[in-house]
């Protein structure tokens, strides 16, 4: 187990780095007891040291969209599996963190809820309601989460990551505006 919240510390021979993976390994971004991505960066998680050492690996770039950042070093890993948090692909904050370690209370409540869909707010606490219209409710979410969804499946075609035998479809709004390019 690999996790990419713990690599900037310790310097370049720190197992969490992407370069020292293994192939027999899971990368994680973070775990369900770390901060969300942009909850370390922004909440003070990441030190000064974090921080730069995170800046000089990644580019200076991936400091605008450090979550994006992480799920791209995690696809681009060479461990076979990959594991990301909801929160870190909706680039949420702590205040989606899923569990505190040492904190008796509120741990394990947050959801993505067909009200979150429906207020565009990506993440609640509490479920999705009773059955009556729950595939409607389901379907929100996804609509909702929709370019979260085209933005993993192109990572996982970049690195590789589809199931063999799966076909990589390039999103419609993508191939116009490579076509309007040429």
């Amino acid at each position: 187990m690999v996790v990419l919240q713990f690599a900037w510390g310790g310097g370049p021979n720190n197992v969490h780095l992407p370069h020292m993976h293994y192939e027999n390994a899971f990368c994680y971004v973070g775990t369900h007891d770390n901060e969300t991505a942009a909850g370390w960066w922004a909440d003070g998680g990441a030190g000064a040291r974090d921080r730069a050492y995170l800046e000089s690996y990644l580019g200076e770039a991936a400091a605008a969209d450090v979550p994006g950042a992480f799920l791209r070093a995690a696809m681009a890993s060479v461990a076979r599996t990959s594991i990301v948090m909801m929160q870190d692909v909706l680039r949420l904050g702590n205040e989606a963190r899923m569990n505190t370690p040492g904190r008796a209370e509120g741990n394990w409540a947050w959801r993505v809820t067909a009200a979150a869909a429906a207020g565009g707010a990506g993440a609640g606490a509490g479920g999705a309601g009773g059955a009556a219209g729950g595939a409607d409710k389901v379907g929100a979410v996804w609509r909702t989460y929709a370019a979260e969804a085209r933005e993993l499946r192109a990572l996982a075609h970049v690195y590789d990551r589809l199931p063999q035998g799966a076909r990589y479809e390039e999103p419609v709004e993508q191939k116009k505006e490579k076509e309007a390019e040429v």
